[in-house]
């Protein structure tokens, strides 16, 4: 959940700099923060919300989250090095 927040807030990022002129930044705190409140802005909007939803709802977004889930990695790696696992 937290990567498909991130990569949303990455991919919002990204597209709010370069559709703001993001050429040249002096002050880049400034421009994060203002970004970053931008962002919450827009997921707190229904458009953002109704956003998120079809995005947990897409198969293929579905597939990479339960894959790249750590609790699944942890899981899948104590099955395979546990002493069934190893029998097996």
């Amino acid at each position: 959940m937290m990567r498909l927040i991130f990569t949303l807030f990455m991919t919002l990022n990204l597209i709010l700099t370069t559709a703001c002129g993001g050429g040249s930044t002096t002050n880049k705190d400034g421009n994060y923060e203002a970004t970053k409140k931008m962002v919450v802005d827009i997921l707190q909007t229904e458009d953002g919300k109704k956003a998120l939803r079809e995005l947990m709802t897409d198969e293929e977004m579905k597939k990479h989250l339960i894959i790249e889930s750590d609790a699944v990695q942890d899981s899948i790696n104590n099955v395979l090095t546990s002493e069934k696992g190893t029998e097996m």
